[in-house]
């Protein structure tokens, strides 16, 4: 991500990218999309890793057979919005810096939060019930997976967390098209 959007703006062919007659809106889809497709084959390859190491996260001698289709359909909607809003993220802060490097440091802060939100996964067996936590992005995720893991996610926590995310998502598009849209965050 922080290549895409700052990496252009550093080498001055992003200039080039938006004097097109295209809009910019339509540049800012094609961006996430790439960035978006590429970070959906390496949520896809966590989900087959994670799906492979079930056994050994909850016990030596559980099988797979523990796990219906819809728990690993929701394991892998959850690694993939999850995937979705980092994508969004990092590429908001990839179109505020002015260089890769910028942007490489600007992206720490977002990391050692995300750190940290997963540390809490390790302070409870359960996840919670309580649903409204599960409308914080990075924080819903790990308590869903927990809770997926662990069998004892409701449907309502669920949905609450794919709807936040899937909301941030959108958000995170809107304020990149408004951001490409900045003569002075562009340029």
């Amino acid at each position: 991500c922080s290549e895409s959007i700052a990496g252009e703006k550093e080498r001055g062919t992003i200039a080039t990218l938006l004097v097109t007659p295209t809009k910019r809106s339509y540049i800012v889809i094609g961006k996430a999309s790439a960035l978006g497709i590429t970070a959906l084959a390496s949520a896809l390859i966590s989900f087959i890793g994670l799906i492979a190491s079930i056994p050994k996260l909850v016990g030596t001698d559980l099988s797979l057979s523990a796990y219906n289709i819809s728990t690993i359909l929701m394991l892998l909607l959850v690694i993939t919005v999850t995937v979705l809003l980092f994508t969004v993220v990092l590429t908001i802060v990839s179109t505020f810096a002015k260089s890769v490097k910028e942007a490489s440091s600007l992206s720490i802060p977002v990391m050692i939060v995300v750190m940290l939100l997963g540390a809490t996964s390790f302070m409870g067996t359960a996840a919670s019930t309580n649903a409204a936590l599960y409308l914080i992005p990075v924080y819903g995720a790990i308590q869903s997976l927990t809770g997926i893991l662990s069998m004892s996610i409701t449907p309502l926590c669920f949905s609450m967390f794919l709807l936040s995310s899937i909301i941030y998502i959108g958000l995170g598009a809107f304020i990149l098209t408004k951001m490409f849209n900045s003569e002075r965050i562009m340029f």
